[in-house]
């Protein structure tokens, strides 16, 4: 048995050497693969909800995270208010020929994503959105809030 192993090493040596690394890389892939994990559908956190003005709530390994759209963002942040400051404040406008008109309007320490008949808080209504600014109302008077200057 000796002397057909030592004839075959002999006579075949490049034909030895090819399966000898065949079969290293046989073991190292099999190696590889073994340790790796496939995610399926599954594996996925299910405590998330999502609806037409909501955003999308997802926990992993206690970290949470809001994917937007939210029509109200709070401002989670302790901050130091400015007594000067005007409680409204116009972050944004997008004005549209057939009428869609939309605001960002940053109120206490929300911000509010809003069109035509939005409420801001429990007390203003959005009655008008132009270039100009924005007008509110509530049963006693109207502001027009317009970008700092």
């Amino acid at each position: 048995m000796k002397r057909l192993i030592a004839l075959l090493f002999n006579n075949y040596k490049n034909l030895v050497f090819v399966l000898l690394l065949l079969i290293i890389l046989t073991v190292t892939l099999i190696f590889a693969y073994s340790g790796q994990k496939t995610e399926s559908t599954s594996d996925r956190p299910d405590n998330y909800s999502a609806g037409r003005n909501s955003s999308i709530n997802i926990e992993n390994a206690g970290n949470k995270v809001e994917v937007l759209p939210q029509n109200v963002r709070s401002n989670d942040e302790a901050t130091v208010k400015d007594p000067f400051q005007k409680p409204f404040i116009l972050s944004g406008l997008l004005v549209a020929d057939n009428g869609g008109n939309i605001a960002i309007i940053q109120y206490t320490d929300e911000a509010y994503v809003v069109k035509e008949g939005d409420r801001i808080g429990n007390r203003w209504v959005v009655k008008k959105i132009e270039e100009a600014g924005v007008l509110l109302s509530d049963e006693k008077e109207e502001i027009l809030v317009q970008f700092a200057e």
